[in-house]
């Protein structure tokens, strides 16, 4: 005679009671416990399937599934028949004993599928499906709080590092600015009886405090911003007359080098609300970092002209270009992308992060196009829109 166990479950797969058990699993098939959940966790997947073919097919034969029996797995053959809203499931050591215990032999063609075990992997059995997925969504409640936390914590940070920043960056701008003087006197006054190496060390002292300068300037921007402290005050502007000031202004960086920095402007540009101080320092970090990548006696061009209600500005160089990689890089804080200025000079990396908080101030956008050994293109469109003091 064959051994088995025979259950008889609702019609939701929770074992109801167990009608035969020749094999001694009472206590893995609890009466109360929903049968996927008897089975092991990794077999989870595939009892799910073997209930769903049960209810689409009515008959099913065949099916491998893995139970725990004192820490042991042990393999199981099973069987179930679906009769109105009873459900009952068989189990045996082998598909012959199976066959053996009488009404679960079934005809050729209905056997189940031998689907891999380990299907499925996570899950542990509980009282119920139910009681799993409860737990997990408490799980998931737990771990967004945990994240709610973790980034209120992240923000007083971040706040607490713009706020050094920008202390930092004002407390050094006296001394660097006074380097800065006292080498230029120093280089002034001191020419006729200087040697040319002294020259020299000057003119690095000069360069060197400026560099830095501008690194602060930069870092006080960018602490302002990142803040959410820098405050635009815009005006009703002339956008012809700041570009053409803007271009007057910065071609002494373009003649360091014997190029030349010309403007095309595609007729009279409109007035718009924007702040002038701001929207000229955004025109004058793109010519000069147009100048700083563009080699001796080339041009930059500077292009304005009107484009749907606002203005469009480009500034192009002829220097050696971006790879798309370096693209989306360069309008980030200190990324100053793969290439290096064609006189190696320095840069800071935030002049161009500047230009895109801004414009993004005044609801603009900035983007870049360029290909490698041609040159880079970067553009800035400003909308005509009216408004009060921005952020």
């Amino acid at each position: 005679m064959s051994k088995g166990v025979v259950l008889r479950c609702d019609a939701d797969g929770v074992v109801a009671g167990i009608v035969r058990d020749e094999l001694g699993l009472h206590e893995v098939f609890e009466v109360g416990r929903a049968f996927a959940a008897c089975v092991d966790r990794h077999s989870l997947g595939k009892a799910l399937d073997f209930l769903r073919a049960l209810r689409e097919q009515g008959r099913v034969s065949g099916w491998e599934l893995n139970v725990r029996v004192d820490q042991q797995l042990r393999t199981l053959c099973f069987a179930g028949v679906l009769d109105g809203c009873r459900v009952l499931i068989a189990a045996a050591p082998t598909l012959g004993d199976l066959n053996g215990l009488g009404a679960w032999t079934l005809p050729d063609g209905q056997h189940g599928p031998d689907a891999p075990e380990g299907k499925r992997h996570g899950y542990e059995p509980q009282d119920s499906l139910f009681d799993q997925i409860s737990r997990l969504n408490n799980e998931l409640v737990n771990l967004q709080r945990q994240l709610t936390k973790q980034n209120a914590e992240l923000e007083r940070l971040n706040l607490l590092k713009n706020e050094f920043l920008g202390m930092a960056a004002h407390d050094l701008r006296t001394p660097l600015g006074a380097i800065t003087a006292y080498s230029e006197f120093l280089a002034e006054d001191l020419d006729a009886v200087l040697k040319d190496e002294h020259r020299e060390w000057l003119e690095v002292i000069r360069s060197s405090s400026e560099y830095m300068s501008r690194l602060v300037d930069g870092i006080l921007d960018v602490a302002l911003i990142e803040a959410g402290k820098l405050s635009l005050s815009p005006e009703p502007t002339a956008m012809s007359d700041l570009v053409a000031r803007c271009v007057v202004r910065n071609r002494i960086l373009a003649s360091r080098k014997n190029s030349i920095l010309k403007l095309e402007s595609a007729g009279p540009l409109p007035v718009l609300w924007v702040d002038p101080a701001r929207i000229e320092q955004v025109v004058g970090n793109l010519i000069s970092n147009a100048a700083k990548f563009s080699p001796p006696k080339s041009t930059i061009t500077v292009r304005a002209r009107p484009h749907d209600g606002g203005v469009l500005l480009s500034v192009q160089d002829e220097g050696p270009g971006l790879r798309n990689e370096n693209l989306d890089q360069l309008l980030q804080p200190f990324r100053t992308g793969a290439a290096v200025g064609t006189r190696s000079e320095r840069s800071t990396g935030l002049g161009l992060a500047i230009v895109k908080r801004v414009v993004e101030g005044h609801g603009g956008r900035v983007w870049v196009t360029s290909v490698e050994g041609e040159g880079a293109t970067f553009h800035v469109f400003l909308p005509n829109t009216k408004g009060e003091n921005r952020t």
